[in-house]
């Protein structure tokens, strides 16, 4: 039985990629946070990999964490 603090890929021999990290969450122009589910995922499930967020320009939704742009990400892994 495969232990369960290990992920089984659901197809055998199958491996799973590694995304770049760090995590820039991108919410886009959701203008509900219910249509935000997978920025709070990530958020929730993998916060030392979330350095901010990103939404299109006059959105107000917002997950709780830094407001960044992509160039702060080519510098640093935090901007303050």
């Amino acid at each position: 039985m495969p232990s369960a603090s290990v992920a089984q890929p659901l197809i055998p021999n199958a491996s799973v990629p590694e995304l770049p990290q760090p995590y820039l969450v991108f919410l886009g122009d959701a203008c509900d946070i219910s249509f935000a589910k997978t920025a709070h995922g990530l958020r929730d499930w993998a916060p030392e990999r979330c350095v901010g967020e990103l939404a299109c320009a006059g959105e107000r939704i917002s997950i709780g964490l830094p407001a960044l742009s992509p160039g702060c990400l080519l510098y640093t892994s935090r901007c303050v």
